[in-house]
């Protein structure tokens, strides 16, 4: 799409992951066309836990790599099964800036002058950008628990023996750039043969649903966000120990 839209009811902010897209054609196929703004992914925030955890959270992304390749079959299987759409289509406006935090993104949002915006994959959004506008900024995450994980969420709930503790929320951004209240829930059933590269696949196939539902009520005026106490998960990667452990004992991986 060519030229920058005046105004979009609504405005999404990504990194423009295959994930993030599954969701933004669904809003889009819902509500209709509506602005992407896609930022540079954000560095990966490190989490001293010792040298002895942290070599060992490096061992388990070794195997996980060499797993991937054979996860990559079913992932395909399961974005043809559900329909699942990984890029923008064709006529979707895509502007492309360094940053969600600087002047230009914050007078961009501004002269669009969307009631909702939707962040996926996109990092930490500033105070100065989450005031520059008067609308909510709604963060989509790939857990049940908006303070775990994203990325190993679900397998961590899985590791624990509880399986009502996969799926994904929307939590509106604090003032802070910090987890706000909850908008929503969407517990997800893991079936035989996923793991740990399919949960986020699975989660997003069933998340389409609560997100359309999510922006609808944030258009209208409709969210009740609801303030959740959510434990603070002791690692967002698994080390070695723990992963080779709930594999062996609860089939985990």
């Amino acid at each position: 799409m060519h030229g920058q839209p005046n105004y979009a009811d609504i405005v999404v902010v990504t990194s423009g992951t295959p994930l993030a897209w599954t969701q933004i054609n669904a809003l889009r196929r819902a509500l209709g066309p509506f602005p992407v703004i896609e930022v540079l992914p954000a560095p990966e925030r490190a989490r001293r836990r010792g040298l002895f955890t942290e070599l060992s959270q490096l061992a388990t992304g070794f195997l996980l790599g060499l797993r991937r390749k054979s996860a990559l079959r079913k992932i395909e299987a399961l974005i043809d099964e559900e329909g699942l759409c990984t890029g923008p289509d064709i006529d979707q406006y895509v502007m492309r800036l360094a940053s969600a935090n600087n002047l230009r993104f914050q007078d961009t949002l501004r002269r669009i002058g969307p009631a909702a915006v939707l962040v996926i994959d996109a990092g930490d959004i500033s105070p100065q950008t989450l005031t520059c506008i008067d609308a909510p900024f709604i963060r989509y995450h790939s857990s049940l628990n908006p303070a775990a994980s994203a990325e190993f969420g679900a397998y961590f709930a899985l590791a624990a023996g509880d399986k009502s503790g996969v799926g994904a929320s929307l939590h509106v951004i604090a003032a802070d750039g910090g987890i706000g209240p909850l908008v929503a829930q969407q517990p997800v059933p893991v079936e035989k043969g996923d793991n740990i590269h399919t949960y986020p696949w699975r989660i997003a196939a069933h998340a389409r649903v609560m997100v359309v539902r999510a922006m609808r009520d944030a258009l209208v005026g409709r969210l009740q966000p609801q303030t959740v106490d959510m434990p603070q998960p002791a690692f967002l990667k698994p080390p070695l120990g723990r992963y080779l452990g709930a594999g062996l004992t609860r089939g985990v991986w």
